[in-house]
């Protein structure tokens, strides 16, 4: 699990008082789901800052699965927000990246970072965001995207998806608290099935 906001961080541990414990440290890819439900139950959106560091998470999410990914395993990364980036920090983006964009909304489609009217600190994040997700789809690491709620930046998530070989789905919002955790539910299900077991690989 990564988190984030102004900042952003691996998620392994939890002291809090009233729940258990959680110190996943050693082994943050976890099949202890148990725990990984706790860090997620309690460091909900605004837990430690306001803003929307989307490509600073995607970069922890990538060193998640560069240090700790398993031999053999098809690495995954579930990408979901509820809001638009707005925070950058250094990035470069490769001559002619639009072009892998092209068509993710239907032919003759392509993804702007200015689309919208995008301030250039709107612009700025995206393009952040695209960098790091283009370094992920380089590794060979797939990316499913969650839109959640009406002020998502859901074009960005289509086209991310699009990209990285992965699914997206956009929960609107605007219902109740369980509509909405069923729309999610329903989300996690979809892509679940859509995560291909692991593969055997030789000896070198």
């Amino acid at each position: 699990m990564v988190s984030y906001d102004t900042y952003h961080r691996i998620e392994h541990t939890l002291n809090v008082s009233g729940l258990p414990p959680v110190d996943i440290s050693d082994n943050p890819l976890t099949n202890d789901y148990e725990a990984v439900n706790l860090l997620m139950a309690t460091k909900q959106a605004n837990h430690y800052y306001p803003s929307t560091n989307i490509g600073g998470g995607m970069q922890d999410a990538i060193a998640l699965l560069d240090e700790h990914g398993r031999s053999g395993a098809r690495p995954n990364i579930i990408l979901m927000t509820d809001g638009n980036a707005n925070v950058y920090e250094s990035y470069s983006l490769p001559s002619g990246w639009a072009d892998n964009f092209n068509g993710y909304d239907g032919p003759g489609s392509t993804y702007d970072i200015w689309s919208g009217g995008a301030s250039s600190s709107v612009a700025n994040a995206r393009g952040f965001l695209i960098a790091e997700v283009i370094e992920a789809v380089g590794k060979g690491y797939t990316i499913h995207t969650i839109a959640v709620g009406v002020d998502a930046d859901a074009n960005l998530m289509k086209a991310i998806a699009y990209y990285a070989g992965g699914e997206f789905i956009h929960v609107s919002g605007g219902t109740s608290v369980e509509e909405m955790e069923g729309q999610m539910l329903a989300a996690f299900h979809k892509i679940a099935g859509l995560v291909p077991p692991a593969k055997l690989l030789g000896p070198e």
